[in-house]
């Protein structure tokens, strides 16, 4: 077969067929908006052209989320402009400040929501800026300026949801289920690997960075359900279920790895097989009929396969009883993990098919109850807050530097400087994304240069110049419905018509051109200089922070002061999965010696969840167990409230040998289910704390206990005695 030859550009692929579809209809699109401006002689039409390119979306019900959270920003900010340019225009400080705290107010509340209606509050912020500036001079015109810009908005806005809705429609509901089950095909494909053979690390740290990145990605897309047609739309909240036993499975897959990883070097001794014979021999079996299962199609296990299951866990629980061997331990945590990644994935494949069948499923049928998609995401206050008082200061310099120099174009500046840090907010460091803007817009600029003054003076009708902007908008449009060339099909496709400053009639004016341009440019430059100033962090700067909010979490669950809902458990839990799908993409950019690359916040999420188990159980226990459990409440609070990682690794050895002396007391009280599922969490937090992946001691007895320590993580030289007998 012949090779594929290289495209002639390197960031131009061939178009698919639905890229196309999709370029066409956006244009379509902006000639229907751009044939209406004109029609009702609106006084800058090319607003209403260029928010075609702006909400546009390969997915119609992204279209239209974009669409009206973008009408309802831009109202509230004309609202604000009327309200504050004619009453504070006699005081340019006090209404330069007013503008300015609105749009960073705006910003800020923005940022607390990661969901599409966050974009609301950023467009009243900025959408306040593009409409006051140009009419600081001329207050009495603020209503009538106001409205024009709303109706511009509104046009393109209408027409872009029109088309799109009326002429090949493309619903989010079958994206999300496709890219639902290749999630979960690659988590089956990461718990195959931890099944049948020893995973490279490397390899599966990048697996399940993967998933968690991919994760993200999903729960973005599923919220576009919710604006496509009536009958896709009923499956919002079936998608949102999915996603939230989907992000369980996370954690325990790296558990189910360590635990195979620890028995299977067990079983590697003599010994095992005669000391151990009926766990040894139900844990295989479990790990056949999970094999077997994993290594067939994306389907629920048969209720026949799950009670065979559910008889051999139980094997493996009275084979342990009162058993304090390493094996027998690990061998019950291992069958308690099995059994839930086989309920945790029939439930998430039973629930798939039957979305993919068309089913509307009604609230509550799933089983479990599904939290709001916006408390389940985590925010850095700090940086949120900081990303406010950035975008504050950048208005107050640029629209300082336009009325000092009295630059007749300073307004646009003073507006992209706004725009482009309300943009930008949610990076860590922007200023590259920034500079590359400005790349970009000098792109833009050449391209506009041409249109303007060799080819829109040979336009003689609105069929040519629709011609002339489909040749040019067309191909470029495509590269929006690339996620590779998103960013720069859009930004040429946007302001090709804000550069060109489209009317019913045609202007070419070389200086004004380029001055307009220039201010673009120069804003977009302020805003970087600002950011960089003033709120610019590196990657390993944020993940540290998002290793530290995870850590807060684990004292917070460990303190036996509150009693906390399993509601809020588990809310709790999907905020750490969510900080780890944030982790993800920093990782690939901090240096393989930093403290963050060597971090693993799966192993904090497996520790919390023990913690809250911990909590939440030891009220069932008798007295004396109950007080071993407090106590070690008491040493993780102590623990994972010291700072620093690297010291915090001093006191690893004492906290594994509480963890050993409370499994003692708890394994020789009374057998419940209490006091089993206890002994499975102070394993796991052993199996997660313990650099090696397992517990120390090969057969722990009940003799001895440490000295009272108030809680306290005790020194080297503190622990139980122990001694190698059988139970």
């Amino acid at each position: 077969m012949a090779a594929r030859s290289a495209p002639v550009l390197p960031f131009y692929e061939t178009p698919s067929f639905l890229a196309v579809v999709f370029s066409l209809k956006t244009w379509a699109s902006a000639m229907l908006a751009l044939w209406i401006a004109f029609f009702f002689d609106l006084a800058q039409p090319h607003w209403a052209m260029a928010t075609v390119y702006i909400v546009a979306h390969p997915l119609s019900g992204a279209l239209t989320s974009k669409a009206f959270y973008r009408l309802v920003g831009s109202l509230v900010g004309a609202v604000m402009s009327v309200a504050l340019v004619p009453n504070l225009v006699n005081d340019p400080l006090i209404l330069t400040l007013a503008i300015a705290l609105w749009i960073a107010v705006a910003l800020v509340v923005s940022l607390y929501d990661r969901t599409p209606r966050s974009y609301v509050f950023m467009l009243a912020g900025y959408s306040t800026a593009i409409i006051s500036f140009p009419i600081v001079d001329t207050p009495e015109i603020a209503f009538t300026y106001s409205v024009q810009r709303a109706l511009e908005i509104g046009l393109g806005i209408l027409c872009a949801a029109f088309v799109s809705r009326v002429f090949f429609p493309r619903d989010a509901a079958p994206v999300v289920a496709k890219n639902l089950r290749d999630w979960l095909s690659d988590a089956s494909r990461l718990g195959l690997q931890a099944f049948v053979r020893r995973p490279d690390a490397k390899e599966t740290r990048a697996a399940r960075l993967k998933l968690a990145a991919d994760a993200l990605t999903l729960r973005e897309l599923t919220t576009q359900v919710a604006y496509d047609t009536g009958r896709v739309r009923g499956h919002l909240q079936g998608f949102q279920a999915l996603q939230m036993r989907m992000m369980e499975l996370l954690p325990l897959l790296s558990s189910i790895e360590d635990l195979v990883t620890a028995i299977d070097r067990e079983e590697r001794e003599d010994e095992v097989a005669e000391a151990h014979p009926t766990s040894q021999i139900a844990l295989l079996r479990m790990r056949e009929i999970v094999v077997a299962w994993l290594r067939g199609d994306l389907v629920e296990m048969s209720s026949r396969d799950r009670a065979e299951c559910w008889r051999l866990f139980q094997m493996v629980a009275g084979a342990v009883g009162r058993s304090t061997y390493r094996y027998d331990l690990l061998a019950l945590n291992l069958a308690q993990d099995i059994l839930d990644f086989v309920r945790i994935r029939s439930e998430c494949a039973a629930l798939l098919v039957r979305i993919e069948a068309g089913e509307t499923l009604a609230p509550g049928s799933w089983g479990f109850e599904v939290l709001p998609a916006s408390l389940l995401t985590h925010t850095d206050q700090r940086m949120t807050l900081l990303s406010g008082v950035a975008v504050f200061v950048t208005t107050l310099v640029a629209v300082s530097f336009w009325r000092y120099t009295a630059w007749p174009h300073g307004a646009s500046a003073a507006m992209m400087s706004a725009i482009f840090c309300c943009m930008f907010a949610r990076m860590d460091d922007p200023v590259p994304r920034l500079v590359k803007q400005c790349l970009l817009f000098l792109v833009a600029f050449a391209l506009t240069f041409v249109i303007a003054f060799a080819l829109v003076p040979m336009v003689d009708d609105f069929l040519m110049l629709c011609l002339m902007f489909g040749l040019i908008l067309v191909p470029l449009g495509t590269l929006i419905a690339n996620p590779n060339t998103a960013v720069l099909g859009a930004v040429i496709c946007i302001h090709i018509p804000i550069m060109l400053t489209i009317k019913s009639h045609v202007e070419l004016d070389f200086i004004k051109f380029v001055n307009s341009n220039l201010a673009i440019i120069f804003g977009v430059y302020t805003a970087a200089a600002m950011t960089m100033l003033i709120r610019s962090v590196g990657a390993e700067w944020a993940g540290s922070r998002l290793l530290s909010a995870g850590v807060h979490d684990i004292v917070v669950m460990a303190d036996t002061r509150i009693h906390e809902t399993s509601a809020d458990v588990r809310l709790m839990l999907y905020r750490m999965t969510d900080r780890f799908g944030l982790l993800a993409p920093r990782l690939e950019l901090v240096p393989s010696s930093s403290e963050v690359a060597k971090a693993d916040i799966l192993k904090d999420l497996r520790i919390a969840a023990c913690t809250a188990r911990l909590n939440q159980r030891r009220h069932e226990l008798p007295r004396r167990e109950r007080q071993a459990v407090e106590r070690v409440l008491r040493a993780i609070r102590v623990y994972y409230s010291e700072p620093n990682p690297a010291r915090r690794v001093l006191h690893r050895a004492a906290l594994l040998r509480i963890f050993d002396w409370a499994l003692r007391i708890v394994s020789y009280g009374p057998i419940s289910v209490a006091s089993r599922n206890v002994r499975v969490a102070l394993i796991g937090l052993s199996c997660a704390v313990s650099p090696s992946g397992t517990i120390a001691p090969k057969v722990l007895v009940a003799e001895g206990a440490p000295g009272d320590t108030g809680g306290a993580v005790p020194g080297p030289g503190a622990g139980p005695s122990r001694r190698e007998t059988p139970s």
